[in-house]
């Protein structure tokens, strides 16, 4: 079951702070050792206690009383209950996007904080070189209200070298424990070792802090156990069904005139859907989809599918249906067909394979704009594109907007290097140029190209 803690408790029939996973109470929040997990058979022998005694749920405020105090949530009829084999501390296992992500924002974080000061690790926040493809947090993280798990990881990658320094090294160790313990319990598939290296994260964490009476802390200790029993903790992820509160719910409220919510999110919904299906239907009309799974033989010179259509047998090559059998076989199928189907259609740039294909064209134009860094063995690749995103800019305003004080000069050496039949240019490295040498164009006029066209550098 992919639940929160406070559904965890409702579901395991605990009342107040106890676990809903071992027989830890909240005073053993904090305990480094996992306690006995709560299995069915104890919780049902004390729901059924409280009615040996005479005290039934039909006096509600009597049976409430008696359920706080035997440590249950007032339950009678668990739905799990005839359940055979059924152990809520199996079923419920941990799920990474609450009880990983969003206790690192409601606890990590907000102790990083508190530990550094809002207003000073908010400008280590600011100050951190800005990453493609990152999250930049230029204005800090302390002013945020709410956040989307996304969010919570973009901080996660952050938090630790930007703490670093700035607080002790027993509690930066600590928040770096916890987090070695979540990226570990994210891995796709396990084996005893990576099992083993959840739960040493874990054992440092709590040989470094204090006795916290936190929920999911406690939770903790039953990851582990729940890898073993159930598989990878990545698959119980709610993010699913919370992109889908985003889509089905909240972007049809917002086309609606704000009155009567349901009816115009159902409303939306059965539209979406119909054009979905008339698309698919489409799709498969310009595919030739045939969902017939084998051929029946009739009379001679026709053939008669599985739901008693006749079809010419030589009409039947000429359309040159296509036969399918599974949702993955009909995916693969309509993909090439139809754009409105299965998500972005984006292709993906491969710049290591077209680096590669460039240098065994003979005619290919030189230098290549798509190369690998070969010092580094090929782990980074670079694509260049041809025309500038500001065709007309000054060699000075590009200087100025860019912050490259020494572009002037670099352009200099540029066309230095071409002028002696350089053919391979360093990246990098000290100027040559002296402001002494006069540049060849004007301060004002605009680097529009600086070599021989035939060379194509620009």
């Amino acid at each position: 079951a992919i639940v929160d803690t406070p559904e965890a408790s409702l579901i395991a029939c605990t009342g107040g702070k106890d676990s809903p996973f071992t027989k830890a109470i909240y005073k053993n929040y904090g305990d480094s050792s996992r306690h006995a997990p709560l299995l069915s058979s104890s919780t049902l022998d004390t729901i059924d206690s409280i009615q040996a005694r005479n005290i039934f749920p039909q006096d509600l405020p009597v049976y409430q009383r008696a359920a706080v105090t035997a440590r249950t949530n007032g339950v009678v009829y668990p739905f799990w209950r005839d359940w055979a084999l059924a152990e809520p501390c199996e079923f419920l296992t941990p799920e990474p996007l609450h009880h990983w992500h969003k206790m690192f924002w409601d606890h990590d974080a907000k102790w990083a904080i508190q530990a550094v000061g809002a207003s000073h690790i908010d400008f280590r926040f600011s100050i951190h070189q800005p990453t493609v493809g990152y999250h930049h947090f230029q204005e800090g993280i302390s002013s945020f209200k709410q956040v989307t798990g996304r969010t919570h990881r973009d901080i996660q990658r952050y938090l630790i070298p930007v703490i670093s320094g700035a607080i002790s090294a027993k509690f930066v160790m600590s928040l770096r424990a916890l987090l070695d313990f979540c990226y570990s319990g994210r891995a796709q598939r396990f084996s005893q070792t990576s099992s083993l290296r959840v739960q040493t994260a874990l054992k440092e964490f709590h040989e470094r802090a204090n006795h916290w009476e936190i929920p999911k802390l406690e939770f903790m200790q039953s990851v582990e156990p729940s890898i073993c029993a159930s598989g990878p903790i990545m698959q119980w992820t709610a993010d699913i069904m919370e992109h889908a509160h985003i889509t089905l719910v909240k972007d049809p409220a917002r086309s609606g005139n704000n009155h009567n919510f349901e009816i115009q999110i159902c409303r939306s919904l059965d539209r979406l859907d119909r054009v979905r299906r008339f698309d698919l239907m489409t799709a498969m009309k310009d595919a030739s989809v045939d969902f017939r799974l084998e051929d029946v033989e009739g009379d001679e010179g026709q053939e008669q599918g599985a739901e008693g259509l006749q079809v010419d047998k030589e009409e039947d090559m000429e359309l040159e249906i296509t036969k399918i059998s599974s949702t993955e076989k009909l995916v693969t199928h309509l993909n090439p067909v139809s754009k409105k189907l299965f998500g972005s259609f984006r292709p993906k740039q491969n710049f290591f394979l077209k680096a590669r294909l460039l240098e065994r064209a003979p005619s290919a134009p030189l230098p290549h704009r798509s190369f690998v860094d070969n010092v580094t063995g090929e782990i980074s690749a670079f694509s260049l594109v041809r025309d500038p995103d500001l065709k007309t800019q000054t060699i000075k305003e590009a200087s100025r907007l860019y912050s490259l004080s020494d572009f002037h000069g670099a352009c200099s050496d540029l066309i230095d290097c071409i002028k002696s039949g350089t053919k391979i240019f360093t990246i990098g490295g000290r100027k040559n140029w002296k402001y002494s040498v006069t540049f060849a164009l004007l301060p004002g006029q605009a680097l529009v190209q600086v070599a021989n066209p035939k060379q194509n550098i620009f």
